[in-house]
């Protein structure tokens, strides 16, 4: 164990994952892969002074959550020399049992009472290098990764960073905590009103006979927005001013409320909590979880539908700093480890281009890594503008109602361009190709 420092004040995110790691126990769900190759074999040496590098600027890489006298979660920092971690170096045949090697160790969970939050293995392969970071989440968000990535091609290229910021995650978590304290009473009630009338929604029952226990295998299913589907997207947000994010979350929740036959659902997406520009490089877990209600049973057009869709979008990115545990906390649910509370499914964008970055002259480039692990019943992930992938519970569904329930989310999103002031309740539920099967 590396040795403490000093003791610091933990973000909302941070004591989360505290208290989710006295419930569930060791688990690789919160594991946040950093996966980089690039087409040359790099100097070890200089690569774990990269890395140290990386360890000694951000505190948060040093930081472990445990547990105080009083039963209550603390963060403990060490300093940087003693903070030093093995890299591990394998070798393998060729790029994809490189992935196979890097998917294995990016899937060891970390106990995050004595595991400092990063672990890299260097996989040497023909005349490659990938070199696989896996960070816990309490550590890192998505820009985190892009910092990092950044400042380790900086480092390996002896290249000079920019100074490093005057506070530290842990000094944004205090000012951000209170300066946002006397809001969050007010904003508990407005959240309770919003969501409240949908908490008990079942989402979707799946087609398998779910096991014992509390795993969550995970299933992918990836596809491309035709160019119909990008057409009725544009036609969605220049028709009605509405964001393209608001589109896909209508049609999203739309083809869960038709499926499961329930008049609304919560839906869950993350949002980033960097609003000051002294954390603009800071590495940290700035991330909370909003919630955003679909209620297609008392909307009677689309035009209605997405114009509640987007409203309620808007009310939830202003109460982004109300933290998750306290909603939940507010409607007093049940926990139940079989499932998250408030909400099951989750949608997220990816849309960040990333400047090309260089290991001496080589280009490197991000390899996506999946975990074991389903961290919802079923997630959207927006990759790219066309490039969509579904992430679910292969426990709770099968491979062929994931495609059959991807196809179904497509004509939702057609069905919306067409439809403009038709009733909800005269649209289609399944489109040509699912009808044929009826």
């Amino acid at each position: 164990m590396t040795k403490v420092v000093s003791k610091v004040h933990l973000s909302q995110a941070q004591r989360r994952f505290w208290a989710l790691s006295k419930i569930q126990g060791q688990s690789e769900l919160y594991n946040v892969p950093l996966i980089i190759g690039v087409n040359t074999l790099l100097a070890l040496p200089r690569l774990e002074l990269a890395i140290y590098g990386l360890i000694e600027r951000h505190a948060s890489l040093r930081t472990i959550l445990s547990t105080n006298d009083q039963g209550l979660p603390i963060g403990l920092v060490s300093i940087a020399a003693d903070s030093i971690i093995p890299v591990t170096v394998e070798y393998a045949l060729d790029e994809e049992n490189a992935l196979i090697v890097a998917k294995r160790q990016c899937n060891q969970p970390f106990d995050i009472e004595k595991d400092l939050p990063i672990r890299c293995s260097v996989i040497f392969y023909e005349e490659s290098t990938l070199v696989a970071f896996s960070f816990h989440h309490h550590a890192v968000d998505e820009q985190s990764l892009e910092i990092l990535f950044s400042e380790l091609t900086c480092l390996y290229n002896h290249k000079t960073l920019k100074p490093k910021a005057s506070i530290d995650y842990a000094d944004w978590a205090v000012w951000y905590e209170q300066t946002n304290k006397d809001k969050i009473k007010d904003r508990l009630e407005k959240i309770k009103d919003r969501i409240s009338p949908y908490v008990d929604s079942s989402f979707l029952q799946g087609d398998m006979i779910l096991p014992q226990g509390n795993s969550r295998p995970l299933g992918l299913n990836t596809f491309n927005l035709d160019v119909a589907s990008r057409t009725a997207i544009d036609v969605l947000t220049s028709g009605y001013g509405i964001t393209r994010f608001s589109v896909l979350l209508a049609a999203l929740g739309l083809t869960i409320n038709r499926h499961a036959r329930q008049h609304g659902v919560l839906i869950g997406c993350p949002v980033n909590l960097r609003d000051i520009p002294e954390v603009e490089s800071v590495v940290g877990c700035y991330t909370n979880s909003i919630i955003i209600a679909v209620d297609s049973h008392d909307i009677k057009t689309v035009k209605d539908l997405l114009q509640s869709v987007s409203g309620n979008l808007t009310a939830a990115l202003d109460d982004c700093f109300v933290p998750f545990e306290q909603m939940v906390d507010e409607l007093s649910l049940d926990r139940n480890l079989s499932k998250t509370p408030l909400f099951q499914v989750l949608m997220t964008v990816s849309d960040h281009k990333s400047e090309k970055k260089y290991f001496d002259d080589k280009i490197a480039r991000i390899f996506q890594v999946s975990l074991n692990a389903a961290r919802f019943d079923l997630t959207l992930a927006v990759i790219e503008d066309s490039k969509l992938v579904f992430e679910y519970d292969s426990n709770r569904f099968s491979s062929s109602f994931i495609e059959g329930f991807s196809r179904q989310f497509v004509f939702s999103l057609k069905l919306l361009a067409r439809a403009d002031d038709i009733p909800l309740a005269q649209l289609p539920l399944l489109g040509p190709e699912d009808r044929a099967f009826v």
